[in-house]
């Protein structure tokens, strides 16, 4: 469903980065980061490329993904890994 929502704009939603993408490229990441997700992931061509091409997006690179606590000073050095914009999110994976 994600696969053909993406495959005519290469956005969620419209022809425009929106709320919608913001608010999905999150989930994408942890499902991603799971054998069955980068599985289920390889299959769908369309929301691999979306993926790389807005991963790779500039204002995401500064991006940390919570970690075990809320604030950054509370937590250790290197705690938040950073968005990929790598491979890793292409179907090939």
């Amino acid at each position: 469903m994600l696969d053909r929502a993406v495959a005519k704009t290469g956005y969620l939603a419209g022809d425009a980065f929106t709320f919608a993408d913001i608010n999905i490229l999150p989930m994408l990441f942890y499902v991603n980061r799971f054998e069955e997700g980068k599985g289920l992931l390889a299959g769908a061509k369309n929301l691999s490329a979306y993926m790389e091409r807005h991963f790779a997006r500039e204002e995401l690179q500064e991006v940390h993904t919570p970690g075990p606590g809320s604030r950054p000073d509370e937590q250790p050095s290197g705690c938040h890994p950073r968005w990929q914009p790598s491979s890793s999110f292409s179907s090939s994976s």
